[in-house]
């Protein structure tokens, strides 16, 4: 009977940062559980904005302070994950530079580097930026890959010991009377049960938080909320843009250098269940009605896709949705429920994940007599180590340098390992961002990659402008050379990653867009792939 000193419960960018700082502090015998791939729930759909805190400044102080600690902890430890650009909060109304005023003196008390642009200054560097901008503050806040952030991390725990399960979902946490000493899964892959027990388990599920908990017969006040995005099919500014007022809906604008394509966020709707969450073409149409008078060129650029992700947000009164905190949620069960040996991570912003993941390991260390201080914020993750000399990589291997680039930026360090021991296959599949053969092969034999959607995470293929059309079919032939599968097994797979590429696509349809990739899509893989004969007429892009 495998026993555990600790089990970690959620595989996002909060999950993995605990499982490290875990392992980095000697604890061994640990395990992560996740119910399906490394950040495949909040993680994935987020807004990708590294807050530096000027978001939270005025109604939010605490959060703001850990957004711009953890902001400039991110920028040195994972510099490979973070857009190498800076934020712009604009203003185009004279309330809005009355608030501006307000922040800047707040952001100047809490050390934030920022600074005031005037509109020439403003349009010379970012001309899409409408002409009415009569103010902008320059802040640190930028883009981000949360994806890889979550890998990374990931990555460290498990060369310092640390197991982690995919597809493991709890369906069952051991209690003896008031103690917690350990969980049961059910694998989704083929169903089987697994036992783990263990000394403290820590709850890092994210807006599941409470579904958790309530398995453990705790109930904790969690008020899933869910955000919408619409990404589009390039990078209409540079830096991350915001609108400069309180948070509201549609007041954001992430440029992801690392695929060309931008992110407009985020709605704010309280939801029951978080697996029941859908974004609608209605909300991808409000937010672009109200951000296109700060970036008019909006209305002009093809959306790709609407999806929508869910904050994990916890309140114990009547406050819903931005009335809530963004601050980190610590509950020591222990301390609150009478209930010892289990940990609740919840709340937060992606950008704090390393602090969040920092208070909740201080808890378990004691409770598990570990003296060992965090070392989290100092050490840097695994890419981050040194600079990658993209011209000899491009040379090296025979990639076109822009391909090398791209590697390079999205795995640092890791890009040079990839290639040393997948060099056959350095050639490039995807054109929208550039990702290359190995990083497929990479993916399954160094990042546990189960299905073309763990592919898509790790390698960002299909996520740019064509959504897969021209490069989702390469990836499944690799995938299955990887993994030794079957030719109707790769045919399975790539029918259940179309159809979930198409669940986003298919909300920009109402809205004018992508009609004709759309048509492309069905004829690559419905004619040319002939998928409307295989496996009895399943078709992808018609269920869903």
């Amino acid at each position: 009977m495998p026993r555990y000193t600790a089990v970690v419960i959620g595989g996002g960018t909060t999950g993995t940062a605990v499982l490290r700082d875990l392992t980095m502090r000697g604890v061994s015998r640990v395990v992560l559980l996740e119910k399906k791939d490394l950040g495949s729930g909040t993680t994935g759909g987020c807004h990708s904005a590294l807050h530096a805190g000027m978001r939270y400044i005025v109604n939010d102080p605490k959060a703001a302070e850990e957004c711009a600690h953890e902001n400039r902890i991110l920028r040195r430890i994972a510099p490979h994950t973070v857009d190498p650009t800076n934020g712009l909060f604009i203003a185009i109304n004279d309330e809005e530079v009355e608030y501006g005023e307000k922040a800047f003196g707040r952001a100047r008390q809490l050390g934030l580097d920022v600074e005031w642009l005037e509109p020439k200054e403003i349009l010379k560097e970012e001309p899409l930026i409408t002409p009415k901008v009569l103010k902008a503050m320059k802040t640190p806040d930028t883009g981000f890959d949360p994806y890889r952030l979550a890998l990374s991390q990931a990555l460290d725990a498990i060369r310092n010991g640390a197991q982690i399960k995919t597809y493991h979902e709890v369906v069952e946490i051991f209690r003896e009377g008031e103690t917690v000493y350990g969980v049961r899964t059910r694998s989704l892959l083929d169903g089987s049960l697994e036992d783990f027990y263990a000394e403290v388990v820590i709850n890092c599920a994210g807006p599941w938080a409470g579904r958790i908990a309530k398995i453990a017969g705790i109930d904790i006040p969690s008020k899933p909320n869910k955000g919408t995005m619409t990404v589009y099919s390039l990078r209409l500014v540079k830096p991350l843009v915001s609108r400069l007022r309180l948070p509201s809906d549609g007041d954001g604008l992430v440029s992801m250098g690392y695929q060309h394509t931008t992110l407009l966020g985020t709605t704010s709707v309280d939801i029951n269940d978080p697996d029941q969450a859908v974004a609608t073409p209605e909300e991808a149409e409000y937010m672009e009605n109200i951000f296109s008078a700060y970036v008019p060129a909006l209305r002009k650029a093809r959306r790709l896709r609407v999806f929508c992700g869910v904050r994990p947000l916890v309140a114990p009164g009547p406050q819903t949705g931005r009335q809530i905190t963004r601050s980190l949620i610590l509950i020591d069960h222990e301390n609150v429920h009478g209930v010892s040996g289990l940990i609740t991570i919840t709340g937060g912003k992606y950008a704090t994940s390393r602090l969040m993941a920092e208070e909740a390991v201080n808890v378990a260390a004691r409770q598990l007599g570990v003296k060992a201080p965090c070392r989290t914020h100092l050490e840097p993750l695994p890419g981050a180590e040194e600079h990658v000399n993209v011209f000899q990589l491009a040379s090296k291997y025979g990639l076109p340098l822009y391909a090398a680039n791209k590697l390079a930026a999205r795995y640092g360090t890791i890009a040079q390992t990839m290639l040393e021991k997948y060099g056959e296959h350095a050639y490039t599949i995807c054109d929208c961002n550039q990702s290359v053969a190995a990083e497929v092969y990479h993916a399954v034999n160094e990042e546990f990659a189960v299905n073309l959607d763990d592919v898509r995470r790790r390698t960002r293929i299909g996520m740019g402008t064509c959504q897969g059309t021209r490069c989702s079919y390469k990836a499944a032939v690799l995938l299955g050379r990887a993994r030794g599968l079957k030719a109707a097994e790769m045919h399975r797979l790539l029918v259940e990653y179309l159809n979930e590429r198409w669940k986003g696509v298919r909300l920009v349809l109402p809205l004018g867009d992508m009609a004709d990739q759309a048509e492309l899509l069905q004829a690559y893989y419905g004619a040319a792939g002939n998928f409307d004969k295989l496996y009895g007429g399943r078709r992808f892009g018609r269920r869903n």
